[in-house]
């Protein structure tokens, strides 16, 4: 986030050049914006959960007021936490991710399908998802987790994947 959003450092100049990406804030069509977080047991290990909260609470704090938010929450079990609110309403939504718990499971193929869904399923011109997670599924989570990617990309309701692996 830093770099994407740090236009005065001359140090980032040719960085920013090679990753001409603008996330979250491009002009124009609606958007969504959904943040897959992973709240398994895993990430409560070296401080990861905490992280994973933070990144998310930095995600919000640098998108337009404007960008629909949506997240969703996974671990033994797909849940969504909160469902099209506006970036304007960050400190609510910050306040429902500081208070998120870690459970047993780590669901990601199923997370990352329930994902794909709603999102599909949604009017919006222009979709990313964002995952969040410490990359540890298990058993066939993990294939299926490449699965629905491989779908994600594919997609041709212009769904951005993003993923942040601890």
């Amino acid at each position: 986030m830093y770099i994407q959003n740090n236009y005065e450092d001359p140090t980032l100049a040719n960085l920013n050049d090679m990753l001409p990406v603008k996330f979250g804030n491009d002009t124009g069509d609606d958007k969504l914006v959904t943040i897959c977080m992973d709240i398994s047991r895993s990430m409560e290990q070296v401080d990861r959960l905490n992280i994973a909260k933070a990144t998310a609470c930095s995600i919000l704090d640098n998108l337009d007021d404007e960008v629909n938010i949506m997240l969703i929450g996974f671990f033994g079990e797909v849940k969504t936490i909160f469902q099209q609110a506006k970036a304007s309403e960050r400190e609510a939504l910050k306040e429902k991710i500081t208070n998120l718990e870690a459970f047993q499971g780590t669901f990601m193929g199923s997370a990352l399908n329930y994902t794909y869904e709603m999102v599909t399923n949604l009017p919006y011109e222009k979709n990313e998802v964002i995952l969040i997670s410490d990359g540890l599924p298990y058993g066939e989570q993990a294939q299926s987790a490449k699965i629905v990617v491989k779908k994600m990309a594919d997609n041709n309701k212009h769904l951005t994947p993003v993923w942040i692996v601890y």
